[in-house]
């Protein structure tokens, strides 16, 4: 199994994905930077972070979380290499498992290049933008622990994404589910509805400990757990297709 995850880590140096982990959080740390712009004087460090975490659970995570996922499918989808991999001596499930946890590896360095990006941009904002000032409590642990719980409520979303692109050859299928699934999040984010949208999850974050964001978070992270091996078994059966 280490053998597998290795070797997928291997195959992603020579792909976008580490540019996709870094640019995606920066951008997402440019939004504070624009709102300091914007209106120069003193701001709460908590509500600039909450600038920047709210535009990476909305749209950058999920967006980011699509592109990893055609990444990862389409070195094999590409060059078609699953009749090579899948015939390995290795059990198949091993092959699919080794992509879920490197994608969920993804998502935690995706985590902690946020947490980075966020800080620096706005102290380098500071310097740079006259009369910008961040004030109050920086709260470095609770933010991190915040991001952390964001990322790990988006996992049952990240396995959907990756489900359908690792069945699918056709890069295009996965990405009009990200698509669509991002442009319902933030359209039913204030129904119902939303809190059974493996896409809207993490944005239910901001609202811990209420009890329905704490089931919502639950569902987006357990329900993703569960999701692997149905996910993988469903793999293994069958060839990818489209």
């Amino acid at each position: 199994m280490l053998a597998l995850v290795l070797n997928e880590c291997i195959k992603l140096k020579r792909s976008l994905a580490v540019m996709v982990c870094l640019a995606a959080p920066l951008c997402a740390a440019t939004f504070p930077v624009m709102v300091m712009l914007n209106k120069p004087g003193p701001k709460p460090w908590v509500q600039l972070l909450a600038e920047g975490a709210a535009v990476w659970a909305y749209f950058m995570f999920p967006m980011a979380v699509t592109a990893l996922s055609v990444l990862m499918a389409q070195i094999e989808h590409g060059p078609r290499m699953w009749n090579h991999l899948l015939a390995l001596p290795t059990r198949r499930s091993s092959v699919f498992l080794a992509k879920v946890v490197v994608l969920a590896a993804l998502v935690l360095v995706m985590a902690v290049a946020l947490y980075a990006c966020l800080y620096a941009a706005i102290l380098l904002a500071t310097l740079l933008i006259p009369g910008a000032r961040a004030t109050g409590d920086p709260q470095a642990g609770e933010t991190l622990v915040s991001i952390l719980l964001l990322n790990g409520a988006g996992l049952m979303m990240a396995v959907i994404q990756l489900w359908v692109a690792l069945r699918f050859r056709n890069f295009a299928v996965p990405l009009v589910v990200g698509i669509v699934g991002t442009f319902l999040a933030l359209a039913v984010r204030a129904a119902k509805q939303g809190v059974f949208l493996p896409w809207l999850a993490p944005a239910y974050t901001f609202t811990l400990p209420d009890p329905t964001s704490l089931a919502v978070v639950g569902f987006g992270s357990l329900g993703g757990l569960v999701l692997i091996p149905v996910m993988v078994a469903h793999l293994a059966r069958h060839e990818p297709t489209g």
